[in-house]
């Protein structure tokens, strides 16, 4: 109750001071009489009339001033905005470059890694391969080795058997070859070279191989024929031989007629 009673009188005494303020004022007013203007105040009167537009075109050229240093001071802010977004622009780039070269690097290391694991995985498998065929090929050996062996036992049975056989085959061939001449007596060399299907040198070979190993005595004449001499017919002609001294193959050959027998063929 009493806050009430005393805001109410502080709101009459604030309405009396502002009409006690409002009245004054006016009365000044009233007190304000116009008179006559001197010389000298009609002469600065004039001259501030003449100064008015100079001042106004001051005031002009400050206001257009002061709107200059506005834009200047916009235009340094705007300026330093935006080198401060070039900077970080090119902060921002040079991130972007640092970071590409670094997933550049990061790629080629990992492709790097991915060339090697291959590399060793080729090796890998060349290795086993190539133990594969290494194993593949022992196996073929020790199997061609057992088959060899096994084939080369009968081999050695089939070529000792034909061994044998050839030999037998030569054998008798060559005894009829010395049956030929010792039954013929005197032979012509090429008729019995076409017998044994030979050539003539070597049917010449053949009988001097003969003589060298006793088989054969005889001896060679000029007409391209051998005449055969036993042991007994040997001496005889070695007698002969040291009776006459010297004797020719020819008179040999007609010699011999009386105590060799010759089946002459010439």
């Amino acid at each position: 109750m009493n806050a009430l009673i005393i805001m109410t009188v502080i709101f009459l005494f604030l309405i009396v001071l502002f009409r006690t303020f409002s009245h004054k004022k006016h009365s000044g007013d009233d007190d304000i009489v116009v008179r006559p203007l001197q010389r000298g105040e009609r002469r600065n009167n004039l001259f501030t009339r003449r100064n008015i537009p100079q001042e106004r075109e001051t005031e002009r050229e400050e206001q257009q001033e002061e709107p200059c240093s506005s834009t200047l001071l916009v235009s340094g802010k705007k300026l330093k905005k935006k080198k401060q977004a070039h900077k970080e622009a090119e902060r921002e780039r040079k991130q972007a470059l640092a970071a590409a070269r670094e997933a550049q690097k990061e790629r080629l290391q990992r492709e790097r890694e991915r060339e090697e694991e291959e590399k060793l995985e080729r090796e890998r498998i060349k290795a086993e391969r190539l133990a594969e065929l290494e194993r593949i090929r022992r196996e073929r050996e020790e199997l061609e080795t057992k088959e060899y062996e096994k084939w080369k036992s009968k081999i050695q049975l089939t070529e000792q058997g034909e061994e044998e056989k050839d030999f037998d085959e030569e054998e008798n061939r060559l005894e009829r070859f010395i049956s030929y001449i010792t039954d013929k007596k005197m032979v012509v060399l090429e008729q019995l070279a076409l017998e044994m299907n030979m050539k003539t040198e070597d049917v010449i070979q053949r009988i001097q191989l003969l003589q060298e190993e006793g088989r054969l005595t005889g001896v060679f004449d000029d007409r391209g024929k051998y005449i055969y001499i036993s042991l007994e017919e040997m001496k005889a002609v070695a007698q002969l031989i040291q009776t006459r001294g010297r004797i020719s193959i020819k008179e040999l050959a007609r010699r011999s007629v009386d105590w060799i027998s010759l089946q002459d063929e010439a």
